[in-house]
């Protein structure tokens, strides 16, 4: 069985490259530290490190560990500060990956109840687009992620659970050219340049895809101006013809003080396919499952609004 203080001293030896330097950063004798790998090695039946004369490399079988040791002594660092934590009284900290649209549509205000429902609860919140959440979710820098599920259905390290898909709408300053058409198609709103961060590619055609710098890899939509917010859109599309895309809910106060105008189109592949994404078979805390029953709550809530919304400026189905 593998110890946490076997595998603390074989990283700073795979840091260091160096036992001396390593024994100096774990406060142990050199040898004390040899002995401490020679131990992890028997336990493995492996080689872990080649020595020579201008140090230590890791064999094959020692970057294999690396690579989950990493992994391994966060998680124990994590649950030690949740004990501690529960012990002193203290705050208990869940930490959670908010994608891009997600967050504010309805993902910060669900991270903020958790405190308002405890005072002893934080959530912690990390925010990026829906790749880099995922990335976040992988390394173990998140418990879970609120987001767009484009990336998360297809990786097999993945699980998810759908919520209900919220249909998006392209906004834009008031008198834009898009504002002053009869007829609006798909191919209109996306030969303009977006505002905002990646969007999975939904929308297919070559005058979409020549319109718009697209990652190559995936294909998801790379925005002309990158922008976390629609408050933050808004301030770079006042002098500019860019389009940028949100829920009703999340650019209803501006619509309603005329900073911004809807385009009155409904484009149904532009829509936020939102959900719980975890490491597959990964268990969650009670808190954390807390958490997940209040989001669904709010989303429930939130889009009966968008409902309600969409009948107010006229993109009711």
């Amino acid at each position: 069985m593998l110890q946490a203080k076997h595998l603390s001293h074989f990283h700073a030896v795979a840091r260091h490259k160096h036992f001396g330097r390593a024994a100096l950063e774990a406060h142990i004798s050199q040898s004390a530290l040899s002995r401490s790998i020679q131990a992890l090695e028997r336990s493995l039946g492996v080689q872990l490190f080649k020595r020579g004369q201008n140090g230590v490399e890791l064999t094959r079988f020692g970057e294999i560990l690396l690579s989950h040791s990493r992994v391994i002594l966060a998680e124990e660092a994590r649950a030690m500060e949740a004990i501690d934590s529960a012990k002193h009284g203290q705050e208990q900290v869940i930490t959670v990956g908010l994608g891009a649209y997600v967050a504010e549509f309805f993902g910060i205000e669900a991270a903020a109840r958790v405190r308002a429902r405890d005072g002893r609860l934080l959530c912690r919140v990390r925010q990026g687009d829906f790749r880099e959440i995922a990335d976040d979710l992988l390394a173990r820098n998140v418990d879970l992620a609120v987001a767009e599920l484009a990336s998360a259905r297809y990786d097999p390290r993945l699980e998810h659970e759908d919520l209900s898909s919220a249909q998006m709408f392209a906004y834009v300053r008031p008198g834009h050219p898009l504002l002053g058409r009869e007829s609006i198609s798909s191919a209109d709103v996306f030969s303009y340049p977006m505002i905002g961060t990646r969007l999975p590619l939904r929308i297919e055609g070559p005058r979409i895809e020549s319109a718009h710098n697209l990652d190559p890899v995936n294909k998801d939509f790379l925005p002309f101006m990158n922008a976390v917010s629609p408050a933050t859109a808004l301030k770079m599309m006042r002098e500019t013809d860019v389009v940028g895309f949100a829920s009703l809910g999340m650019i209803d106060s501006l619509l309603e003080s005329g900073q911004a105008a809807v385009v009155p189109a409904r484009i149904k592949e532009l829509r936020l396919d939102a959900g719980f994404i975890r490491l597959r078979d990964r268990q969650l805390s009670p808190t954390m499952l807390e958490f997940m029953e209040g989001a669904r709550l709010l989303h429930e809530t939130k889009m009966a609004i968008e409902d309600e919304l969409a009948s107010k400026y006229g993109l009711a189905e």
